[in-house]
């Protein structure tokens, strides 16, 4: 078969005829076998102190992952200036987090979020932000 069949067309200009696959190791992918992923829906931007919710979207990772939530506040738009990651403890799917418009500084502050989900023995990552400030 040829390697096109299994990487995509980028990979296989880069790797030429020195890329040999064995069919028989590697074999098609099963249609069912999707890569485990995770995402984080919550607010992008806030106008009140309130408690809000962020939730763990995912798939690929079975009925019952279990969820390892970090947080920390960043006050420039590259993240360059954050505190440091602060993990949570027994966390499910959705975190809750009260959080203070704050528009000090640049005005650039956020609230970022990052998540490590794992089940079935994969794990999937995702990382969220929420600005604390409209100008």
């Amino acid at each position: 078969m040829p390697a096109s069949m299994f990487l995509p067309r980028a990979a296989t200009a880069l790797l030429g005829a020195a890329l040999v696959l064995t069919p028989a190791i590697l074999g098609p992918v099963p249609a069912h076998a999707a890569s485990p992923s995770v995402m984080i829906s919550g607010p992008g931007v806030i106008t009140v102190k309130a408690k809000y919710a962020f939730t763990a979207v995912h798939s690929g990772l079975g009925n019952q992952p279990v969820f390892l939530w970090h947080e920390r506040f960043c006050s420039d738009a590259a993240s360059e200036n954050c505190t440091d990651w602060v993990a949570t403890i027994n966390v499910p799917a959705t975190y809750n987090r009260v959080l203070i418009p704050d528009c000090s500084g640049a005005g650039e502050n956020s609230f970022q979020l990052a998540v490590v989900a794992t089940g079935n023995g994969l794990q999937a990552k995702a990382e969220h932000r929420t600005w604390l400030c409209i100008q």
